[in-house]
């Protein structure tokens, strides 16, 4: 059986604790980064949304690299314009 806990530790001493009271009561755990989705406050969900609507693709009929190239090129050569 597996299941998700998450605590709130003030410090590493907390931490090293229960890693020993964990291994001392020979409970097999993973542990995951902080960073990862576990526990993750609903605000910071909308605020990972959005970004991700207005960051996470761009539309048009070219691709990626040729949509990079048009900026390099726009930028080496400041006359051209760029039209996307």
């Amino acid at each position: 059986m597996k299941k998700v806990v998450s605590f709130n530790l003030n410090n590493q001493s907390e931490w090293e604790f229960i890693q020993n009271l964990l291994n001392r009561l020979s409970i097999t755990y993973e542990t995951l980064d902080s960073k990862n989705n576990v526990g993750q406050s609903e605000d910071s969900k909308v605020e990972e949304a959005l970004i991700s609507e207005l960051y996470g693709s761009w539309p048009g009929d070219e691709s990626s690299d040729e949509t990079i190239q048009k900026i390099y090129n726009a930028r080496v050569n400041t006359s051209n314009e760029i039209v996307l």
